[in-house]
């Protein structure tokens, strides 16, 4: 046997799996956190999918970690993980020493805002028709709904589940659910319960990162590829198409 016909394939191999290694080596991998919430995780999951896409062509990469919405700013304050997949950015102004080391970047995935579920039978049609005594729930560290709980009579709760629960047991009288381009985070799914037609505190929702990341490539290229998402319609396409695809169901 010849053996240059038997080396001339090894060696090929051998440089393409080192070409292969170093093209993983170059990937510049960057941990976000996202809702541990399923509903919104699985939406957090699938916009990163169609980030990742504009990103690889930089050797970028963002994975996410499910982490309490709470902790994730600590994480990212702390530089545990580089950022998180989005907040509104009210949260980081003023001189808040629990949050010093993050930043919202400069483009925003979409508009946001809180809505309010109600028992089917609830007397009330708009959400100012809700006086400071009536008592509301939102999700531990869903830090949005303060914005609207610092003037109300509220109480925490560890899932959506169990403030549909709460609510149905008369424990509270509404409840507050993230609301992203005009569709809401979490459906009840009961008739007993309904959706009041506000759309509370609209703001634009923003990765937040690390202060190490400011000015930094990574946020010049995730900026540009965000913003390309949006002038294709997204997430709001995104968010129709999952609409769609739990109505067939």
């Amino acid at each position: 046997m010849n053996i240059k016909f038997f080396l001339l394939p090894t060696l090929m191999f051998l440089i393409s799996f080192s070409l292969i290694a170093k093209e993983i080596d170059e990937l510049q991998v960057y941990k976000f956190s996202k809702p541990e919430e399923k509903i919104t995780g699985f939406i957090a999951d699938k916009y990163i999918e169609l980030v990742n896409q504009g990103l690889l062509s930089h050797k970028m990469k963002i994975v996410l970690i499910g982490l309490p919405q709470l902790r994730s700013l600590y994480e990212v304050n702390k530089g545990e993980i580089d950022g998180d997949v989005g907040r509104i950015p009210e949260l980081f102004k003023g001189d808040n020493p629990e949050f010093s080391n993050i930043y919202p970047l400069p483009t925003s995935i979409g508009n946001y805002a809180n809505r309010a579920f109600v028992l089917k039978d609830s007397p009330y049609q708009k959400f100012s028709e809700l006086d400071k005594l009536k008592t509301c729930g939102y999700v531990r560290g869903e830090l949005a709904a303060l914005l609207i709980s610092s003037k109300h009579k509220c109480v925490e709760a560890k899932s959506f589940n169990q403030l549909r629960t709460m609510l149905d047991l008369g424990r509270i009288d509404y409840f507050l659910v993230p609301d992203l381009e005009g569709f809401p985070l979490y459906n009840p799914q009961t008739q007993k319960m309904r959706m009041l037609p506000d759309r509370l505190h609209e703001v634009g929702l923003h990765p937040a990162l690390n202060v190490r990341h400011r000015n930094s490539f990574f946020e010049k290229v995730l900026t540009q590829v965000i913003n390309g998402l949006k002038e294709k319609g997204f997430p709001k396409k995104l968010l129709l198409n999952l609409q769609r695809k739990n109505k067939s169901k």
